[in-house]
């Protein structure tokens, strides 16, 4: 495939993708997301991460006024520092979830978003998160996570140190959720129709866009959809080779500015 004129509408992720190994936007990458801008293209982050560790690369980018988050759980504005829609599932899913991955799997550590806060079952799951994304903030509550489950649940999370994530996922085959993961270990689990895709099919109609005008750049498992779906689907030199299969394109690594590669083809 022949590299599409500028699209109007660019989805971002950001581990494995923006963000290099050290977690950080480079200078070039940042350059080019800002001259994207400055042209007009409206350019948004999607992420897996929640809205409170997305912010710091949203606002180092100037992308304050509309982000997809929670792996498309919610659509969220920093400016406002609201969610504008949320897509969760009900909180006695969540507690099945929970209990038959505790049963499935000894030694698994849980993890909850919502939007009353984040949870976590101990101080080790914790200091995991604090070591996987920079400025995480401190939970809202150490303790059994099923307890801190009210109504509704934007993600629960499910690390084992042992178990990939493909197989954590088989514990939950018959539930009404959507398992994803993009790091070994970590199963991520939002609503059944909740993807990246979804979330940024919405974003598009709502600016009267459909998927021929949209490029995104993804790396991981929980990019198929939303890579699939996109007009351009790039995937990251880095990138598990399903997503690199999937994609219209396969640019550099994450660690060698791949997205700017893209988008100074469009400048």
């Amino acid at each position: 495939m022949r590299r599409p004129e500028r699209p109007k509408l660019v989805a971002l992720d950001l581990d494995g993708t923006l963000l290099k190994g050290d977690k950080t936007v480079s200078p070039r990458n940042r350059a080019a997301v800002r001259g994207l801008v400055t042209s007009g293209v409206v350019v948004v982050i999607c992420t897996g991460r929640p809205p409170r560790t997305a912010k710091v690369f949203a606002e180092q980018l100037g992308l304050v006024d509309l982000a997809i988050v929670y792996n498309g759980g919610a659509v969220y504005n920093f400016a406002e520092d609201r969610a504008l829609v949320r897509f969760d599932f009900p909180g006695v899913v969540a507690r099945e979830a929970v209990r038959r991955m505790r049963a499935a799997h000894p030694g698994v550590m849980c993890g909850l978003e919502a939007a009353y806060g984040w949870y976590v079952d101990t101080k080790r799951y914790e200091l995991l998160r604090r070591g996987v994304f920079p400025y995480e903030t401190e939970p809202d509550g150490v303790g059994d996570v099923a307890a801190f489950i009210k109504d509704e649940v934007t993600k629960l999370l499910f690390w084992h140190p042992t178990e990939p994530p493909e197989v954590l996922d088989k514990t939950l085959a018959d539930l009404p959720v959507h398992g994803t993961w993009s790091m070994p270990g970590l199963l991520e689990v939002v609503g059944p129709e909740v993807n990246k895709r979804a979330a940024l099919e919405r974003v598009a109609a709502d600016m009267g866009l459909g998927a021929k005008d949209v490029a995104a750049f993804g790396d991981q498992h929980n990019d198929w959809e939303m890579l699939a779906w996109a007009g351009f689907g790039v995937a990251m030199g880095n990138a598990d080779r399903s997503v690199q299969e999937l994609a219209d394109w396969v640019t550099s690594d994450a660690d060698d500015d791949g997205v700017a590669e893209v988008i100074e083809g469009w400048l």
